[in-house]
């Protein structure tokens, strides 16, 4: 159901219409096993199912269990590159609903976690109910609010995805100056794997240009919706992040699935 009103919004132009279409229908999907999730687990703070849908899915239980993987995933990849003797200072770039933020602190207790987004809201909401945890809104276009060479680890889970690219261009570069030397970036894109998503004139564009911006649906889109899907040719994008970055390590959502739910894995050191 879900492809089906996405394949109708992107080759009609309505995907914006089809949005409350899809909200109803994950809702409806997951409502028994939420509702069994909420008697389970009384305690636990969710977003409301708006923002769990914007930012992820309107699953509670995945919500949960994808977050807490996320989170133990990103501080193993990073460990190996971090200083020992260091407080870390992480930043979650683009937290959203602080899914993967919030379980940061169970990985590295030794730490200054920071999570920062566009949407006042969810941040106004994450600092009322995410402990631990230092929250701040971006009010600056491609400024952050934090001193140079301040984090030790940066990442950003399915933000790329949603950047157009000159909006990264500008993005990467803050990210940079608010990193130390040595420092590590987490980034995952949109590549090869999604290809199949794409129409054969979209395929096209994508290999002549090395990417493709895709505004699903009306035009009006804000940058970072959902519905703004960009996807990126891996090896021009290698060769992008090598200006100014070691690549630790890099895995093609092709080969591997499994790991960031088919989007390309960049782990990067700031040179």
């Amino acid at each position: 159901m879900k492809k089906i009103l996405k394949s109708l919004g992107r080759f009609a132009g309505i995907t914006q219409w089809t949005k409350p279409m899809a909200f109803q229908w994950q809702k409806w999907q997951h409502k028994k096993a939420n509702k069994a999730f909420k008697k389970q687990f009384p305690c636990q703070v969710l977003p409301p199912d708006k923002w769990l849908f914007e930012t992820f899915q309107v699953d509670y239980a995945k919500y949960q269990l994808d977050g807490a993987l996320c989170a133990k995933e990103i501080i193993d990849w990073a460990r190996p590159q971090l200083p020992e003797a260091a407080v870390w200072k992480i930043l979650d770039w683009g937290c959203g609903t602080a899914r993967v933020t919030q379980y940061i602190h169970q990985n590295a207790p030794y730490s200054l976690v920071y999570g920062v987004d566009t949407n006042i809201e969810m941040i106004h909401w994450n600092s009322q109910h995410i402990n631990g945890v230092l929250f701040h809104a971006i009010t600056q276009r491609h400024s952050l609010p934090y001193p140079t060479h301040f984090f030790h680890l940066v990442y950003g889970i399915s933000v790329f995805t949603h950047l157009p690219i000159q909006e990264q261009k500008a993005w990467l570069d803050d990210l940079l100056r608010v990193m130390e030397t040595g420092g590590i970036l987490i980034l995952s894109t949109h590549g090869i794997y999604f290809k199949k998503q794409l129409s054969k004139k979209q395929s096209r564009l994508l290999e002549a240009d090395g990417f493709l911006e895709l505004e699903e649906g009306a035009t009006g889109i804000p940058i970072g919706d959902r519905n703004y899907a960009v996807y990126q040719d891996f090896h021009v994008l290698k060769a992008h992040f090598e200006i100014n970055f070691k690549i630790i390590q890099s895995y093609q959502g092709q080969d591997f699935p499994q790991i960031m739910g088919g989007q390309d894995l960049w782990i990067l050191q700031k040179k």
